[in-house]
């Protein structure tokens, strides 16, 4: 099985996330804000923009460990048990989550997905030894989620990815 993550972190590199900003190596990765992101699923989370190795990625964030998981929304069109809210009003209270120090061993790369708070990734299933590394993704060839009604998203089909 092939996953399309973001590689953030190579051999001997120490990883931090905190508060959802990547730290690599004790430099802190460039990360704007650019506004609010609510989809029916997802309510009130944080959109951004980082930039990584000098391109830039959007990224999906809430700035609290209160990322709580809530009824079923009526809003929501995935076959998901429940959405997500970000309440921001304990941030700073506690780590957030998906905070960690990873220390990258020799031969092996971390990756780690652009909803920093709910993404299974290596942060969740640990580094990816070398030989599994396939290639780099360079274009949305198709976009389905089979969790979501509605059928392809046809507007993210044949874009490009930096």
């Amino acid at each position: 099985m092939n996953f399309v993550k973001r590689v953030v972190g190579l051999p001997g590199d120490s990883v931090e996330v905190r508060d959802d900003q990547l730290i690599i190596n004790g430099v802190a990765v460039p990360l704007e804000q650019k506004g609010r992101y609510s989809d029916g699923c997802y309510l009130n989370m944080r959109m951004a923009e980082e930039t990584l190795d000098g391109r830039r990625h959007q990224v999906m964030h809430c700035l609290s460990a209160d990322y709580l998981p809530v009824a079923p929304l009526a809003a929501c069109n995935r076959d998901i048990p429940q959405g997500y809210l970000c309440n921001e009003a304990t941030a700073g209270i506690s780590a957030d989550t998906g905070d960690k120090l990873l220390q990258v061993p020799a031969g092996h790369y971390l990756a780690i997905g652009d909803n920093r708070d709910n993404s299974s990734d290596g942060r969740a299933w640990g580094f990816i030894p070398e030989d599994h590394l396939v290639g780099r993704a360079s274009l949305v060839w198709f976009n389905w989620d089979l969790q979501r009604s509605g059928g392809p998203d046809w507007a993210r089909i044949g874009t490009r990815i930096d």
